[in-house]
């Protein structure tokens, strides 16, 4: 009797599949009845026959990864009955088919007893926990960029050039803006991205990658946004998710993050060549605004590079990071003007990325001019020495 407090029933099944009913009365007539499959060691035949819940698998395709982050913000703070019971009780989050009921609220075309990772009956933060720990890189997504549609491109700092001295640091950091749109092309309604990038896995150890949500983004407060990452050092891959979760999208453009990378001095150190480039391809990118529509977006540069500079190219050099030398236009595609300011030049010298010399100059007073014509496009070093040491620059030959 339910007046007598709760009670607890035990009943051994003999099949894999079994119909059970739960009848509540009254003595003045009044009955509901509520039936459920139930599927004692049977998680197979259970998710036959119901929509079963996979602990981070927000969008319901049987993976977790970036893209759940998406539906889990855009279902942010939704609320439904709890999971009754887990196929690990020391662990609601395991990898395995879990029987929920279903919530009365949907995001896109997904139940949102899905979004709900832990099974706790709330959509939040602590829902990302699941998709790390359950974690499968998507490998099958395919997105194709949009000419004209707004820009997403990774911007190195510092000049894209490190200059590096393995006799002083134990380690340092290379850091990549994630650039969203521009002035000109700025994205509208936007709510959040997805989107993974690989990287030269032999320089950057284990968990020596991180993402920083730019607190000045148009994308919104730190308050109001989700940040995601996580990295696959085994393929070289990080992925990503950034985006809102209150249900408004945004319009604007600029950086909303950076990612940091951490280089062992060691790793370098055992390179024997001078120039090290380090190179992001970005790809399989999902964007979508707040109803959960896909956005187009335009990826002009999928590649950036930076090239690590070791100290035995410039050893003898007076390297000053306020230099005053000014080299434009870059991109060039013609001709390459260089302005060294006060300073007095002696020659100019152009390096692929391997370090192999394509071109020589001697340089005569401070303005020089430098045909580019009969250079392959790509990324190149210049070095230009002077008599206050030597002064090395990255440009990009269309």
């Amino acid at each position: 009797s339910l007046a007598d407090g709760p009670s607890v029933m035990t009943y051994t099944f003999d099949s894999d599949t079994n119909r059970v009913c739960l009848r509540v009365w009254t003595n003045d007539g009044c009955e509901d009845t509520q039936c459920l499959n139930v599927y004692p060691g049977a998680p197979e035949e259970m998710c036959n026959t119901t929509d079963c819940v996979w602990p981070g698998d927000a969008n319901d395709d049987f993976k977790a990864n970036n893209y759940d982050v998406l539906s889990l913000a855009m279902g942010f703070g939704n609320v439904g009955p709890a999971r009754p019971f887990f196929p690990d009780p020391e662990n609601p989050m395991a990898w395995a088919p879990n029987f929920s009921m279903d919530w009365p609220s949907t995001t896109g075309n997904v139940n949102d007893k899905h979004l709900d990772c832990d099974g706790n009956g709330v959509i939040d933060e602590n829902d990302l926990e699941a998709i790390s720990l359950n974690y499968q890189p998507e490998f099958g997504y395919a997105s194709t960029a949009t000419a004209g549609a707004p820009n997403i491109e990774f911007d190195f700092q510092v000049d894209s050039i490190y200059y590096y001295n393995v006799s002083h640091l134990d380690s340092f950091e290379i850091k990549a803006n994630l650039v969203l749109g521009s002035e000109e092309v700025p994205f509208d309604n936007l709510y959040g991205l997805a989107f993974d990038f690989t990287y030269p896995d032999e320089l950057v150890g284990t968990d020596a990658i991180s993402i920083e949500y730019d607190t000045n983004a148009f994308l919104g407060a730190a308050s109001d946004v989700i940040v995601f990452g996580e990295d696959i050092n085994s393929l070289g891959r990080y992925d990503v998710a950034l985006c809102r979760k209150d249900g408004i999208d945004v319009n604007g453009n600029g950086t909303i993050g950076t990612v940091t990378f951490i280089i062992n001095s060691d790793i370098i150190g055992g390179l024997s060549d001078p120039h090290i480039p380090f190179s992001l391809f970005l790809e399989r990118f999902k964007l979508i605004d707040a109803e959960g529509n896909e956005l187009e977006y335009d990826l002009t540069a999928p590649i950036a590079t930076a090239v690590i500079i070791r100290d035995i190219v410039a050893e003898e050099s007076k390297i000053n990071p306020e230099n005053p030398v000014q080299v434009y236009p870059n991109p060039v595609t013609d001709q390459l003007i260089i302005d060294l300011g006060d300073l007095n030049g002696n020659t100019l010298e152009i390096y692929n990325l391997l370090g192999q010399p394509m071109k020589k100059n001697v340089l005569k007073g401070q303005i020089a001019t430098v045909d580019v014509n009969d250079i392959p496009p790509g990324i190149y070093l210049l070095r230009i020495n002077t008599s206050d040491g030597i002064i090395i620059k990255q440009i990009h030959v269309e």
